[in-house]
This record gives structure tokens, sequence and C-alpha cells, in this order.
């Protein structure tokens, strides 16, 4: 009646659970029938299942890390990012572009990069637009257009989030025009402020 766990499997407190609840409830209802029987299988499954899914939990992150994505695989979703970097790149693309699923080409690339695919995408597109601002004429608009951007606001939202301060006000500091002005994150990291 009751499914004997291998000890192994899910920890030795879970498999004496299992037995010692078991015959705990059959000897509680020694004479139940059979919906009352169902009940108790039921009801020990559930606690089974709990014990198990604890034992798993406390296992080790790095037992459950996901494997590193091949050289190869990588220098291809690289490639493909850096071909693209203009246009709408989705996670399928870059996934197809490696020959993996999208969920198994995410787990890898964050395990090898330490960047989700998303994240590594916006870095490369404002490290190009940094390029593009300090050497070319290009408004800001074109600049944010030709790294994939959608939209002028998104490119400054971005771009202000990753480097601290506007591309305009970047360009001019960057190009000897003005003031130099440490930008705000650069003061935050050095003072060791989380801005918490």
């Amino acid at each position: 009646m009751f499914t004997q766990i291998p000890n192994a499997a899910c920890g030795n407190e879970a498999a004496d659970f299992a037995a010692d609840g078991g015959t705990a409830l059959e000897e509680a209802e020694p004479v139940a029938d059979a919906s009352h029987r169902l009940h108790s299988d039921s009801v020990c499954d559930a606690i089974v299942a709990r014990l198990v899914a604890q034992a798993a939990e406390r296992t080790a992150p790095s037992a459950r890390r996901a494997a590193s994505l091949p050289k190869w695989r990588l220098r291809r979703a690289l490639d493909f990012i850096e071909a693209n970097l203009a246009q709408p790149i989705g996670l399928a693309d870059v996934a197809a572009s490696t020959g993996l699923t999208r969920m198994h080409f995410a787990a890898q690339f964050r395990s090898t990069t330490g960047y989700s695919p998303h994240a590594y995408l916006l870095r490369r597109r404002i490290e190009h637009a940094q390029m593009l601002l300090r050497s070319s004429a290009l408004s800001v608009l074109d600049v944010a257009l030709s790294c994939g951007f959608g939209s002028h606001a998104h490119f400054t939202t971005v771009f202000g989030r990753m480097v601290g301060e506007p591309p305009n006000s970047w360009r001019t500091r960057m190009r000897g025009e003005g003031p130099i002005v440490e930008p705000a994150v650069a003061i935050a990291a050095r003072r060791g402020d989380t801005g918490v």
C-alpha cells in the first residue's frame, strides 16, 4: 500500500517518516473502507513529497548550477549579437543561432558570462553607443536608432542607468567641451554607497 522510497533519494528522515507515518495511519484505522484508505495514502504521499522538496532545497546551489555554454556556442551567440546590434533581437533569435532552446541557452549563457542575454545585449548596445557618441557627429536619436533602441527616451533611460549620466552630458564630458564632472554613479561607487 505505501511505497517504499530509497533512503538515498530523499534523505533518511523522509523515508523513516513515510514508513512510520504509514504504519500510524494504518493502526488508527484498521477497518477503514477504500475511500479512507485512499485519503490516508494521499496524506502520506503529500507528506513525503514535502520532505523530499525540503531535502532538495537544502542541496547546495552549486550542485544545481546550469552547465556552461561551450566556447563555440558562446562565440556564435556573441557574433550574432554583434552582427545585429542595430536590429531588434529576441532571446529566441540568439538561442536559434546556437542551436539551443531559449531556456537552455539563457541558463547556460548566464552561467558562462554572469549576465542574462538581455543584460549582455543592453551592455553591448550602450558600449557601441558610447563609441558612436565619442567619435561621430550623429545626433543622440540617430545613435539610439543605430544601436537598436526604439526611441530616444528608452535609450536615454538605459544609458543614464548604466553610465550614470544622460548621453548628451556624457558626450560633452568625453569630448572635453565642458567642465569635467564625475558622474553620480562613480562618486557613489567610490564612497561605497549603494543608493539604498
